[in-house]
Formats: structure tokens, sequence, C-alpha cells
């Protein structure tokens, strides 16, 4: 059942994430690139649903409550209290947070996909021997290991001999090759996307989809054989449409989320990713979608790594970024346009206190906050009262800036859009410099309260595309210059740099 409602939709995902450690510099990243895009989205009067989450069935993190003497579900309950704090602070205005251990709305998707796989003949029963790292939950092959040691974590893995179902994937090499070839699936940027084809050209092998249950918690299990649990991907990667409905309602009502979002030739699906999951998602994820007879996603998009000092994070090197420390300093907005103007989406990023203190300092304490100031005083000033609403959409700012907000829903490089309005921005302050209202004021006072009128329409254009990085900010200053009242403190206050 397909739905083909005229207005456009757009679906964003972020990754769900692993509770398995503490919250980091990249969970902020990551959540805030894809609430910009939402934002971005409802902004273009797109109809809009944000899913973030998080990862629960795992073997690593059952270790890692038992390391701190916790029931599982506690562990996670108290993980997610955290991860919903750090959203709240960083203003994410997701629609669903999905846990993969609700067995109402994700265990029902994740048993009629397996069903679905089955049903085709893609599902088989075979032996598996192989190293298992426990840290990546995965296999591996002699070739990925350095010195018989698995170089993410630094620990040897246990060689195993075990029954597993696996899943035909090697039936679907072909497949996902010319979907990608043709940009049915497009993949961005496309460095990522030549990394998977090249990927492809070496042919793919069926893989593993289960693993023997032993009494873990939180696995869902095989339907018909309770000896075997479902494993990571058939389990994890189902929550994109498990949280839409698919398996409950998805199918048999037309207003379901996922006939709306998903199972809609009109809805802009977007999965935004790390570069360390891009293989499940290009590769895995597709396959058991054709397999499953189930609409493609049609874009994702992969974002570098945080590094510091041109080397990844990490607490064992010592140069990891609390967010909430950072926050503490420069507030959430200022940690906000930090990652959409410093952070290349494409590419890992640098990031590192004094950048940040300096991006803040530079585009926010001594830019938009003093160039709100300075505005609102000479409205006072020259009494200059102006109906902004009053044909907003009109000025071509206001189309030139459309345009580039719809360019971006398209190319997602959130950078560029950042760039050009902050342009903008410094063009409206040398504007000040160069016309100097505050002198012409003496002599033609008419005229300077036109300049300043221009300037100000300007500027609140300008300001009502940049809502999608600086949602609060931006209400505040809306409301200061519709009132024509000063903030009562600085947007933005200086930080100065740590010696």
């Amino acid at each position: 059942m397909e739905n083909t409602s005229e207005k456009k939709k757009f679906y964003i995902t972020a990754p769900i994430f692993y509770p398995n450690g503490d919250l980091h510099i990249g969970h902020a990243y990551t959540a805030t690139v894809c609430d910009v895009f939402a934002r971005m989205s409802r902004l273009d009067d797109r109809s809009t649903y944000f899913l973030t989450g998080v990862d629960e069935n795992s073997l690593k993190i059952q270790k890692k409550a038992d390391e701190l003497d916790m029931d599982v579900m506690d562990y996670l309950d108290d993980w997610v209290k955290k991860n919903e704090l750090l959203f709240e602070r960083l203003n994410i205005s997701h629609d669903q947070y999905i846990r993969t251990t609700d067995k109402i709305r994700h265990h029902p998707g994740v048993i009629a996909i397996w069903n679905k796989l089955n049903e085709k003949g893609d599902i088989y029963e075979n032996y598996y021997e192989g190293y298992y790292c426990v840290g990546c939950e995965g296999f591996k092959t002699e070739k990925d290991l350095v010195d018989g040691v698995c170089p993410d974590h630094g620990i040897k893995p246990d060689f195993i001999k075990e029954k597993n179902y696996f899943f035909r994937l090697s039936k679907y090499t072909n497949q996902i090759k010319k979907v990608i070839e043709d940009d049915i699936i497009k993949i961005f940027p496309q460095s990522r996307k030549n990394e998977v084809l090249s990927f492809l050209e070496q042919g793919l092998e069926d893989i593993s989809f289960s693993r023997p249950y032993k009494g873990q918690k939180n696995v869902i299990l095989v339907p018909g054989d309770e000896s075997q649990g479902i494993y990571v991907w058939g389990d994890a990667l189902v929550n994109y449409i498990s949280a839409l409905g698919y398996g409950s309602l998805g199918q048999s009502l037309d207003e379901s989320l996922y006939n709306l979002f998903w199972n809609n030739k009109n809805s802009e699906t977007l999965h935004v990713i790390g570069k360390d999951i891009l293989k499940f998602h290009s590769i895995i994820w597709p396959a058991m979608l054709m397999s499953a007879e189930i609409p493609l996603p049609k874009n994702i998009l992969i974002h570098g790594l945080m590094q510091s000092g041109g080397r990844k994070m990490s607490k064992t090197i010592g140069n990891t970024i609390s967010p909430t420390d950072i926050m503490n300093k420069i507030g959430a907005e200022g940690l906000r346009f930090y990652f959409t103007n410093n952070i290349p989406v494409f590419d890992d990023g640098e990031i590192t206190e004094d950048l940040i203190i300096s991006n803040y300092n530079s585009g926010l304490a001594n830019g938009l906050g003093n160039l709100t100031n300075r505005l609102i005083k000479m409205m006072i000033s020259y009494d200059v009262v102006i109906n902004l609403k009053e044909k907003f959409k009109e000025s071509e700012l206001y189309k030139n800036n459309s345009l580039s907000l719809k360019k971006v829903l398209q190319d997602f490089n959130i950078n560029e859009y950042t760039n050009i309005l902050w342009k903008q921005l410094s063009t409206i302050d040398n504007e000040i410099q160069t016309k100097e209202p505050f002198k012409l004021f003496k002599t033609d006072p008419d005229e300077a309260r036109k300049i300043v009128e221009q300037m100000v329409r300007d500027f609140y254009t300008i300001i009502h595309f940049i809502q999608p990085i600086l949602p609060k900010t931006v209400a505040v200053i809306s409301e200061h210059i519709e009132s024509r009242e000063m903030p009562e403190k600085s947007l933005f206050p200086k930080v100065e740099k740590e010696l």
C-alpha cells in the first residue's frame, strides 16, 4: 500500500547509539546535524519526521552492566535518561526516540522482516567458524587482525564454531551495485559511494544473522527456533521502519507513519550515519529490504569522525571533549554553530576547546550578537518602526535564501548553507560602516531611517533562515527586533580562552 499524498515529506534518521559508554561529542554532533536538517525541512514547509534512539540488544552492553554490578535494564534506563538530557539541552527536536527493547513497537517489526526473508528463501541454517570480537559485535578474518588482536579494541577475538542462521547477502550483490551506481540510493559524499562500489566489486559473502541463545537479556528469538537469537543486523537496522509501525500498523493503515514517510514516493528519506557503519547501511540494509520487497532509502549521508590534534578522539590519548563541559562555557547554541560552521559534514572534523571558543567569539559574540544590538539600538535611536511581516517573502534575499535552503536539502552541504548566511550578516555589518547612518541621521534623518529599515528587513530575513541552526537564539532576537527592545543581557557573552 503506497500513500501518494501531495505534500512533500521528509524522513530523517540518526544512527541508534550503543549505550556502552559515556555520552561524547560524537553523539552531540550527529544528533545536531540531524536536527538541523529536520528543522530545515520544516522551514521548507515539508511534513517532517525525525527518528533517533538507542540499540539495546547487545552482548557488550550486558557485559558493561555486569561490570557495574547493575541489572541491564537499570543500566539502559539510566543511559537513556542521560541521553535525553543531552538532547534536551541541545534542543534536538526528534519526533520519536526508539528503543530496541520496545516489545510493542520494535520487536514485531524485527519478527515481520525475518519472516519475509525466510519466506523468500534467504535465511538458511549453517555452521560458522572464525574469530569473533565482542567489542565489534562481529566476526573477523585473520587479515582483519593485527598481531592476532582486533585493531579497534586491542583484544584477541575468540575462535568459535557454532550453528547460525545465515542471510543470503551474496544473492543481492548485483542488485545493490546497480541501485548505488544509478543513484536510486544516493550516497553522500561521492568518495563514500566509490568506496561502497569498490567493496561490491570484490563480491559479497553470506552473513550470520543469528547467535546461539544462552539466556542473554534483550535478545529477540528467531521465530520457530528459541535456541537462536536474532543477531545485530537483523535486529538493529530494522528500527528505521519498525519505529514507523512496520510489522504492527504499518501496512494496514493509509495514514500510518510507515505509509506516510517510508512507503511513499513523495517522501525523501535520509539516513545520517558515521563512516564506521557505512557497509551495514549501504549493503546489508538494502539487501534486507530487497528481499522483503520493502522500498529502499533514498539517501545515505556519511559524516566524518571527530578528531583533535589530527588524531581520532580517545580516552586513552586523553583528547576527548565533554559536550556538557563545553556547553557550560559557550551554551548549546554555541556548540550547534561550531558543528555547522567548522566541522566539514563529509569529512573528519578537527575540534578543540580553543577552536570552539574562537569560532564562538568571532561568529556569535562579535558577529551575530553584536550586529543584533547595533540594529536594535539604531531602531530605537532613530525611531524606526517597521511591519517586518509585510511582504516578508517577496524580497530577492528571501527568494535566494529559499533556494539555498532547498539546495541543502538536496546535497546536504550544511557548511555551505551556514557560510552563505554568515556572509550576509557580514554584508550588513559592512554597510553600517560604509553608509554610516549614525552620521547621516544628523543631516538627512529620513534617508538614515530608510537605510536602517532596509538593514533590519534584510537581517530579519537572514535570521529566519538561521532558525534551524540556532532555534532558541533566533526566537529571542525576533522578539526583540519586533518589539524594538534591547536584550537585557548579552546574547553571546564573550568567552576568554584558558591560558
